[in-house]
């Protein structure tokens, strides 16, 4: 057998080209591998110009500028893919897409080492940012297609996609609907693509999300584009073993006609002569199509012994100790095995009052917000002229300055006194003249409805039009009116609005204060208010700077945990546990009881797991044939369990491993 011990030359530097595909566009990058170490030295995006059907030429030009930089063919590849365009009941990409591949892998003259889908490297790479398990939903965005991932505790418990629309909200509830009153999700929503999500983000925060979904408003993130493509890379780094120094990676031709190797890992691949047999790590990341090659390093020789002078038993001897102490090595350093043990459980529903210690913390910050004013208002002129005033009265009339006049519906006021002679009889006595004299006048209203035209004939207020009138002998004008936008009430009220609703969403508690949040008694109020313009000024547009401030009501999770296990353990089966991890809750009311304490009201679900001892488990395994399996199915009433063994010798891949160190026992629940 070869044992693992290297002989490749440590300088020597591996290429290979990381093709990540999507909808309507893609990325292409060329990763050197040099002292177990892997960089992405190029980087290009690109966009299909007809689709998928011209792909191989989109992507040529872009592989002969990598080969040109580097003066080298390219020829090893990997896909990363999204997870829509694979078909998870066979366990490969979808057959349209998965030709094009290959008739990409064809026309190019590449090797393709097989695909890893984008939403596990992006998993792994938040849990190595934050070093938890995840819990959050991942949501996987394309041009038309959303992928939603349910994590807690690092584990998917729920996928859906659904076909994307303009409105992201909906689609997540679209995608949630299955999952509506049966538990509730996790508070924490993490988008990526490789494109502005910064909108889709208010929209999701906005939204008016239904109680049975959170139990308080979730944390939107953002995984940019740079940190997607690192963690793809640094899965295919640990898959081929760059992890470790000097590690081969095999090669051979594909069985499938156009070289990518369809429903076949990387560990199948046999090695040529002369490189390094990998080893399987002892864990395989779920439905990751490369499987992990990571070799331990080995820092000794083995000593040149000559056996020559032994003969007949002798030789057969050390034959039997060679090949007892390769065994051994085998067993020690590649026997692995991970078992996975799905335990009985069942769930506490109940509702409870708790009360617990809380902290205030207060945060402010100063905004400025715009808006279209919507008031109006009507400015304007009031038409001019002269009128004479007539009198037939016997004797001389006077009429103050602000007289009212009327004709045609308009009135109009004298602008000063004015004085009317009395009546007088013709020379020749046959009529009876009025007296007469002019006085300006100005409408009352503005408007060109005042213009009015010469000859119009005027009544005097409430003097009888038989003994008073007055005429225009010319017409007025002068007169005009329109409408121009002001600052309304309501303007000012939007604006206090927008602010709070801004700073709701974008202030959060002082750095160093930890807990969580008790929403319903969070309160935001605005101070240091200035707007640019009062109400009924002339504008089209008025702003607002003001200074929010925002007061945080914050409990500790784990003593709220704690008071709920407390509350159910009467009510947990014997030889059954409670796990923290699986305890939700929705918190209904909360009433401030004094300076330190809170009493919440809350809809409590906990999930109590069967007790089993890992050591047990272990001591019944550890060198067993898997078909024994069944029998400690019965024995410890579990649900099911889940085997993966990972053997490079042939007759020993049905046994688990000898050395319990090499066994990974995981406890989860169905």
């Amino acid at each position: 057998m070869n044992l693992p011990f290297f002989s490749k030359n440590k300088n020597e530097v591996d290429h290979y080209l990381g093709i990540f595909l999507k909808e309507e566009d893609g990325v292409l990058m060329l990763m050197d591998t040099k002292d177990g170490k892997m960089t992405i030295r190029e980087k290009e995006s690109f966009l299909y110009t007809n689709g998928w059907e011209n792909i191989s030429n989109d992507i040529d030009e872009i592989i002969y500028r990598f080969e040109k930089k580097i003066n080298k063919n390219i020829d090893k590849s990997i896909f990363f893919v999204y997870s829509h365009l694979v078909d998870e009941k066979v366990g490969d990409i979808k057959q349209p897409y998965l030709q094009k591949i290959k008739e990409l892998v064809k026309s190019l003259e590449l090797t393709a080492l097989g695909y890893i889908e984008c939403y596990e490297a992006v998993s792994k790479w938040i849990q190595g940012r934050e070093e938890i398990p995840l819990t959050g939903i991942l949501v996987e965005l394309d041009s038309h297609d959303l992928t939603m991932f349910i994590y807690k505790g690092g584990n998917i418990t729920h996928k859906k996609n659904v076909a994307r629309t303009d409105n992201i909200s909906e689609d997540l509830v679209k995608a949630m609907s299955d999952l509506k009153g049966k538990f509730l999700l996790p508070s924490r929503i993490i988008l990526y693509n490789s494109h502005d999500l910064d909108p889709l983000v208010d929209k999701i925060i906005s939204y008016r999300w239904d109680e049975q979904y959170f139990i308080q408003l979730p944390r939107v993130d953002i995984v940019k584009e740079d940190d997607i493509i690192t963690g793809l890379v640094n899965v295919f780094a640990e898959q081929i073993g760059t992890k470790k120094a000097e590690v081969a990676i095999p090669t051979q031709e594909s069985q499938e006609t156009f070289g990518f190797l369809i429903n076949k890992d990387v560990a199948e691949i046999q090695p040529e002569l002369n490189t390094v047999e990998p080893q399987k790590e002892a864990f395989v990341q779920p439905k990751t199509t490369l499987p992990s090659l990571s070799i331990p390093k080995v820092n000794f020789k083995i000593p040149k012994v000559n056996f020559s002078f032994l003969s007949g038993k002798l030789t057969i001897v050390a034959g039997l100790i060679i090949i007892s102490a390769a065994l051994f090595l085998n067993e020690y350093f590649f026997h692995k095995a991970e078992l996975e043990i799905y335990l009985n459980s069942s769930s506490i529903t109940k509702v409870a009052d708790f009360t617990i210690g809380y902290k205030v913390a207060t945060a402010s910050a100063s905004y400025s917000q715009s808006k279209a004013t919507t008031g109006s208002r009507q400015i304007g002129d009031p038409a001019r002229g002269q009128v004479v005033v007539h009198s037939f009265d016997d004797g001389e009339k006077s009429f103050s300055k602000g007289t009212e006049i009327e004709s045609a519906g308009r009135k109009f006021v004298l602008d000063t006194e004015v004085k009317v002679a009395s009546s007088s009889l013709a020379s020749d006595g046959s009529a009876k003249l009025p007296g007469k004299n002019s006085v300006s006048v100005t409408a009352i209203e503005i408007g060109p409805e005042g213009n009015l035209g010469k000859g119009s004939r005027f009544t005097i207020a409430d003097h009888p039009s038989g003994t008073y009138f007055a005429i225009n002998e010319s017409a007025f004008s002068g007169g005009s009116k329109k409408t121009v936008r002001t600052v309304s009430v309501g303007d000012q009220d939007k604006l206090e609005e927008a602010i709070l609703n801004l700073a709701k969403k974008q202030v959060s508690p002082p750095k160093g204060i930890n807990g969580s949040l008790i929403t319903s008694l969070t309160k935001t109020s605005l101070s240091e208010t200035s707007y640019s313009k009062e109400v009924g000024e002339e504008s089209n547009s008025v702003s607002l700077n003001a200074k929010a401030r925002t007061t945080f009501y914050l409990y500790e999770k784990d003593e709220l945990l704690d008071k709920i296990v407390e509350e159910v353990k009467d009510d947990i089966r014997p030889g059954f546990a409670i796990d923290r991890s699986l305890v939700d809750y929705k918190i209904d009311k909360t009433t401030l009881e004094d300076e330190d304490l809170v009493e919440i009201s809350a809809n409590v679900t906990a999930k109590t797991v069967k007790k089993v001892d890992k050591k047990e488990i272990l001591n019944q395994v550890t060198g067993k044939h898997k078909n024994s399996l069944n029998d400690l199915k019965d024995k410890l009433d579990i649900e099911g369990y889940n085997l993966t063994i990972n053997e490079p010798i042939p007759f020993l891949n049905n046994f688990l491993p000898f050395f319990k160190q090499n066994i990974n026992i995981i406890i989860s629940t169905l």
